[in-house]
């Protein structure tokens, strides 16, 4: 197997006394990686973004969606990776904190905080 590598940050210390500014998550793959053309920016260019499904990240076996952007000039190289990244295959993702969103697609309860 060809292991696909990208400059990787290191590993964040969980333990640190100041917080990490990057998070990793390793996975299986859910399906083929994909590419999608999605606007992207404060202008909402159409970029080419490299898409990845993964299950069983983390203990609680969650399922995560990661993006990967890439400019028009790159465009190959996003389609080059998304060639390799195959269903069954385990990745690790980095990303960086402050571009972290979570989705909850299954809430149970929302309560209105008592000071707004």
């Amino acid at each position: 197997m060809t292991a696909i590598t990208f400059p990787q940050p290191a590993a964040p210390d969980l333990f640190a006394s100041e917080p990490a500014d990057r998070m990793a998550f390793t996975g299986i793959l859910a399906r083929d990686a994909e590419i999608r053309v999605k606007p992207v920016g404060s202008d909402s260019r159409l970029m080419p973004v490299l898409c990845l499904d993964l299950q069983d990240v983390g203990p609680g076996h969650h399922v995560l969606h990661a993006e990967q952007v890439y400019t028009e000039a790159t465009r190959k190289h996003a389609e080059a990776a998304a060639a390799r990244l195959r269903r069954g295959m385990r990745v690790t993702v980095t990303s960086p904190l402050d571009h972290l969103r979570l989705s909850l697609p299954h809430v149970e309860t929302i309560a209105l905080d008592a000071t707004t």
